[in-house]
């Protein structure tokens, strides 16, 4: 699944990491982008989450507190 869980400030929490991940920043990086969040993209996650709820059922009826869309600083062959 790629997928972590873990409890955070009370709140159940679902993350990710793909092992082919989504190609971003192709044409270039702002000089002062950092840690920054990129636009929410919901279709692209939907799946991350199905295999959630599949292994987390109440992970179906909690609702999304808070999104987080962003980058991590991995190398382009993916090899972190």
């Amino acid at each position: 699944e790629c997928a972590y869980y873990k409890e955070d400030a009370g709140k159940m929490m679902l993350g990710a990491f793909e092992p082919v991940a989504k190609p971003w920043g192709m044409d270039g990086i702002r000089e002062d982008f950092c840690f920054d969040q990129l636009p929410e993209d919901m279709d692209h996650f939907e799946r991350i989450l199905e295999m959630g709820v599949n292994r987390m059922p109440m992970l179906g009826t909690a609702g999304i507190h808070t999104f987080f869309n962003g980058p991590e600083s991995f190398t382009p062959d993916d090899r972190y």
